[in-house]
């Protein structure tokens, strides 16, 4: 049985086009006026996160560019509408009255503006169009097809059993079973068609399998954007002049409020839910973007591997902003190699997605700034014509002529323009001088290159571990990079000699070759320069680079196979089951099982890595995970702090951001501490009541890594001083002194 393609709805007639988005708008109109629990929540997250993106799609009259590529546009100029709506009408609703912009009403009958607007636009420019795709709904109900969508009930009821029963085997079964899919794909067991919607919902797993731990917040950034959203909450407005990075990034200060508001939602759950279903689009985009430029195999390796590298599940669940940002780069990254938009249509896409990258994460838009510049001087100095057969670079004319229409000098200024007056002129000038102090800090100090006592990077790389599982861990992680630099050096000797290693029948894109060598090149750069990758982290910069250099791993490895073949021949480097993956697939199974931390938990590794996974109670005590009473205590001190300060351990302080500002009134208490200021309060969690025990953490200044320790309270100078202290409040898990 065949139906109409439900994703592209841009190819249907335009009468049952524009009939279904009234129809999606009278039944969650239905829902708000009736107060429907649970399908308020869904409707209100399909309207905001696919309706403004498709209806944008079909005004540009943008046609049969396929399933994955259709989603993926509509996701992004969706997110692209709702930041500019945000903005719009915090601007513009305060000259005419209304005190409260970024509240229900104004930003509903906004959005509903919007949406009419657009669909009138729809029936007047594109009309004429009515040339649907089909689906078969029994590739739908295929057994994988099945198994697929198992994956994230198994991430959500894994994650209840982990909170509420502190058991683990869900999760556990789920990992294995995500650790299988690459093997069943390398070996033809598994549905090309299918691997599109694998990757979304491992994914969505994988993110979830995070995200969902605790009824609560967890992590560190994460309270301090959560401030900043809930901010925007309380007061119904944006004040673009608050000195803060977070408070000039719309994808903190407009994207979760506006989703709270609309789909009545708590913020945290908006942070913990919506966040994670919004970035796991990003992969899907990897994966589509990648096969552009391989195959469908080496482009499932690739985003699998890029799943599998730690950061996507442990950091992005946790840093709202980078979600968004890595959502807008890869779009940014997917319409440059499009073949499917004509040139005025790249141009404009390009620009919605550059804005919103520059709005959403000031440090990629700081990057991609100077990639951009790079990159413009690579395709348009004449005596890099030489690169192009180095390089696996086709015709590098080709390359200068897309370059000046796309990555050329009107695009750069444009860019560059647009980031610095953001920037400069929003939350005063922070975002910026951020910025600046990096890029002083790295020059004034470049005498220090190659130092380990400067760079995160090599410190990490050289230090030592904590127990043998640690250790093989840390070479699993260097196995890829490794495989990475191969399959970099591969590409600059194609076709330059009879000594080729690169893999047959694959040649990329020229912006996507060049984005590559600038991404390795900033990698380097982060391994070598003093305090360079102390402000991201080492870990985080890779996760970063991966988003174009992934694929590299997977031809670095077929590179290494065929030059130990013309060095060593040996008749078994060319089995099947080697050169074709298998063995490759079996690495990043072994992968993903080590840095989900399951092998530690299997093993019953003395330290364990995952909030997920791990029962262990001193290693959840060292961890960023909050009970309710200790968010109760916080909100308690909320009310009654006013302008005073607060003492309180390193994850108390996290706790507090999420509500207390500026955090320079939040301070550590330390060993040494020996006396308070008058009228000061502290706070105490859990671990601080109970165990007398308080986590300290030995931050240098290189790095972003925070190492923790537990110190006796009972040893300290602070011990003494707090004791003289009058306890206001209490409720098992908290207390508040005075």
């Amino acid at each position: 049985m065949r139906i109409s393609n439900p994703i592209q709805i841009n190819d249907w007639d335009v009468r049952k086009f524009i009939t279904l988005i009234l129809v999606i708008q009278s039944l969650f109109l239905y829902t708000i006026l009736f107060e429907v629990p649970i399908l308020r929540q869904v409707f209100g997250f399909i309207n905001l996160t696919f309706i403004p993106g498709i209806l944008i799609i079909r005004v540009l009259k943008l046609h049969k560019i396929g399933t994955v590529e259709t989603i993926l546009y509509t996701v992004g100029l969706s997110v692209s509408s709702l930041m500019f709506i945000g903005l719009f009408a915090n601007q513009f609703y305060p000259l005419l009255g209304a005190s409260k912009p970024i509240s229900f009403m104004p930003l509903y009958l906004t959005f509903i503006g919007v949406v009419l607007t657009l669909c009138f636009l729809t029936y007047l420019i594109d009309r004429d169009f009515s040339n649907p795709d089909f689906i078969n709904l029994n590739n739908l109900f295929s057994p994988f097809v099945l198994l697929l969508l198992l994956l994230p009930f198994l991430s959500i009821f894994g994650t209840y059993l982990v909170n509420f029963y502190q058991n683990n085997i869900l999760l556990i079964l789920l990992l294995l079973i995500v650790s299988l899919i690459p093997l069943f794909v390398i070996l033809d067991k598994f549905p090309i068609n299918a691997i599109p919607l694998s990757v979304i919902l491992i994914a969505i797993s994988l993110l979830f399998h995070r995200s969902l731990i605790s009824m609560n917040l967890w992590g560190s950034d994460v309270f301090s954007e959560y401030y900043y959203s809930n901010l925007v909450l309380k007061m119904s407005f944006w004040n673009s002049s608050i000195y803060s990075n977070l408070n000039a990034m719309l994808s903190v200060t407009m994207v979760p409020p506006i989703y709270s508001i609309i789909c009545d939602m708590e913020l945290k759950w908006v942070f913990k839910i919506i966040n994670s279903l919004i970035y796991s689009f990003m992969p899907l985009g990897l994966y589509y973007l990648f096969q552009k430029q391989t195959n469908s195999k080496i482009a499932f390796l690739s985003v699998f591997f890029f799943m599998a590298f730690p950061d996507f599940y442990r950091v992005m669940p946790v840093v709202v902003r980078q979600d968004f940002g890595e959502l807008f780069l890869m779009l940014l990254a997917l319409s440059l190699t499009s073949k499917n938009l004509s040139p005025p249509k790249k141009a404009l896409i390009l620009l919605i997605f550059s804005i919103s990258l520059i709005m959403s994460h000031y440090a990629l838009a700081s990057i991609y700034s100077a990639f951009f510049v790079g990159a413009y001087f690579i395709f348009s100095l004449d005596k890099y014509r030489k690169l192009q057969n180095m390089s696996g670079i086709k015709d590098f004319y080709s390359i200068k002529n897309n370059a000046r229409r796309f990555v050329g000098f009107n695009f750069i200024i444009l860019f560059l323009t647009f980031t610095l007056g953001w920037y400069i002129f929003v939350s005063e000038s922070s975002t910026f001088e951020t910025v600046a102090g990096i890029g002083n800090r790295v020059i004034s100090n470049i005498q220090n290159s190659f130092d380990p006592n400067y760079s995160e990077s090599l410190n990490t790389a050289i230090a030592g571990t904590t127990s043998p599982l640690y250790t093989a861990l840390k070479f699993i992680n260097i196995i890829p990079m490794v495989f990475i630099t191969i399959g970099i050096i591969a590409s600059f000797l194609k076709s330059t000699s009879k000594f080729d290693i690169f893999p047959q029948r694959i040649i990329f894109d020229d912006e996507y070759i060049v984005f590559s060598y600038l991404n390795y090149l900033f990698l380097i750069c982060s391994l070598i320069l003093p305090y360079f990758s102390g402000n991201l982290g080492t870990m985080r910069i890779f996760h970063l680079s991966l988003i174009f250099l992934a694929p590299f791993c997977i031809i670095g490895y077929i590179s290494s196979i065929k030059l130990i073949n013309k060095m060593i021949t040996l008749s078994w480097l060319n089995q099947k089951g080697i050169y074709n993956l298998n063995l490759l697939s079996l690495f990043f199974m072994i992968f993903l099982l080590f840095n989900t931390g399951l092998i530690h938990e299997v093993l019953k590794d003395d330290n364990p890595c995952s909030i997920s996974l791990s029962n262990q109670k001193e290693y959840l005590e060292m961890s960023p995970l909050f009970r309710e009473g200790e968010v109760y205590g916080a909100i308690f001190l909320t009310k009654i702090i006013g302008e005073r300060d607060v003492y309180s351990d390193i994850f108390g302080r996290q706790l507090l951001r999420a509500s207390i500002w500026p955090k320079e009134r939040i301070y550590l208490f330390e060993r040494n501490t020996e006396t308070l200021p008058s009228g000061v309060y502290i706070y105490f969690r859990k671990l601080n009541v109970e165990n007398k025990l308080m986590v300290r953490s030995s931050k240098s200044e290189i790095t972003s890594e925070r190492p923790y320790t537990l110190l006796d309270l009972n040893t300290t100078l602070f011990y003494n001083t707090f004791l003289s202290k009058n306890k206001i409040y209490s409720n098992g898990m908290s207390e508040i002194y005075k």
